[in-house]
């Protein structure tokens, strides 16, 4: 039933997600650090909604890649032999 091959966390389907996560909140917090204005900017003036809006595109952007790295692959059909 199983193919022999040990599954860990780093090579499951979610360590690109999760990584894409903490990656992005990270680069919220730098951008908050850096970048960030005290007043009048709702996303950049704290900490917190800069991580969560970074995390937030970290996940997505880890999830598009992690569909693109681990597309299932499936047979293309042809519909003439498929008549018979």
């Amino acid at each position: 039933m199983t193919s022999g091959k040990k599954h860990t966390f780093l090579t499951s389907r979610w360590f690109l997600i999760v990584s894409g996560g903490i990656l992005g909140a990270a680069g919220g917090f730098l951008y908050y650090y850096y970048y960030g204005c005290t007043t009048g900017c709702p996303i950049n003036s704290s900490p917190y909604t800069s991580m969560i809006m970074g995390g937030l595109i970290g996940y997505l952007a880890g999830d598009m890649i992690n569909d693109a790295v681990n597309k299932p692959k499936t047979q293309k059909s042809n519909p003439e032999k498929d008549i018979r």
